[in-house]
C-alpha cells in the first residue's frame, strides 16, 4: 500500500460518481481515472457502504443518483 496513491472515499465521492448530474460528478471520475492510472487504490469504510446503499435505497435520492 502506497499512501501517496491511495485516497479514502466518503460517501459523497461514490454518490458522485454515480451520478453524471452531480455538481462533483467530473471531478470524482476525474480521480477515479488518475487514481486507477496509478494503480492506486481506493480506501472506505463498511459504514460508507451502507451509507451508500442506503441513499441509493431511498427513491426521491436513489433516482437522482442512477
Amino acid at each position: 500500500m502506497d499512501i501517496l496513491s491511495d485516497c479514502f472515499v466518503d460517501s459523497s465521492g461514490w454518490l458522485a460518481l454515480l451520478s453524471e448530474d452531480d455538481q462533483h460528478h467530473e471531478l470524482a471520475d476525474r480521480q477515479l481515472r488518475d487514481r486507477l492510472r496509478k494503480r492506486g487504490c481506493f480506501l472506505t469504510t463498511s459504514a460508507v457502504v451502507n451509507e451508500v446503499a442506503n441513499s441509493l435505497s431511498n427513491p426521491q435520492i436513489g433516482r437522482a443518483h442512477v
